[in-house]
């Protein structure tokens, strides 16, 4: 009897962990893609300039067929 109480009991947290850790994940709110609006050259065509939304905070990596570009400002 004292096995069965056990393992009901032991069976029972391992379920409320999990609905706790599932909860927990569900309130993270996502963060949107970032979105390009618009790409576009400087006038001597040596820089690409790109607008758009949800960049972050952080310095962008960019690429470019593959090639990584120098961010310049962000």
């Amino acid at each position: 009897m004292k096995m069965r109480r056990l393992a009901r009991t032991i069976t029972l947290l391992v379920v409320l962990l999990l609905v706790d850790v599932t909860v927990a994940r569900a309130q993270i709110p996502a963060l949107p893609l970032p979105q390009i609006v618009r790409a576009d050259t400087d006038g001597t065509l040596t820089q690409l300039i790109i607008d758009g939304i949800h960049f972050g905070t952080a310095t962008p990596t960019v690429t470019l067929a593959g090639t990584p570009l120098t961010v310049v400002t962000h």
